[in-house]
């Protein structure tokens, strides 16, 4: 019996210590974080990355929708390269992988309050890699020491696209 109830002692300080990830919900602390806490050396790190895959059907078949949530932390200047990121696209000549969703937000400090900057259209960047590649790149622009970067995108993969 005592033995029940310190495995439930646990399971609830565990969930009660659990971090919320919600997309849009970045606390203050994670952005004044100075360094990793495994790591101290780290430039930047991944917080969270959540990847999901499902299938989708309509009138033109089976498509492959993977959604994609990440969370960054830039500690110091030279992590700034995460701060751009890139989605590639495979093409033949009539169908094309889609990307949409694309949203993007930098969380910082600024005069003690928690302020976040929205990822605009002029920080997305689109090119033709190859006959069959291609790229979209996004950056958040305001790239300081010490922020959290959150994004998330879905990519539409039409199945016959793919050999």
């Amino acid at each position: 019996m005592k033995s029940i109830f310190t495995i439930l002692s646990l399971l609830v300080c565990v969930l009660t210590q659990a971090q919320d990830f919600r997309f849009g919900k970045v606390s203050k602390e994670e952005v004044l974080e100075a360094a990793h806490p495994v790591d101290g050396e780290a430039d930047a790190a991944v917080l969270y990355r959540k990847i999901s895959t499902h299938y989708q059907y309509s009138d033109n078949g089976f498509t492959l929708v993977t959604d994609v949530h990440e969370r960054i932390k830039i500690y110091n200047k030279d992590g700034f390269d995460w701060a751009t990121r890139e989605l590639r696209q495979y093409q033949d000549s009539n169908k094309r992988e889609n990307i949409s969703g694309l949203k993007g937000y930098t969380y910082n400090i600024v005069e003690g309050k928690l302020v976040d900057e929205k990822l605009k259209n002029d920080g997305i960047f689109e090119e033709e890699a190859s006959k069959y590649l291609h790229k979209t790149r996004f950056t958040m622009l305001k790239q300081l020491q010490k922020v959290v970067l959150l994004n998330m995108n879905t990519l539409y993969v039409p199945l016959l696209l793919r050999p």
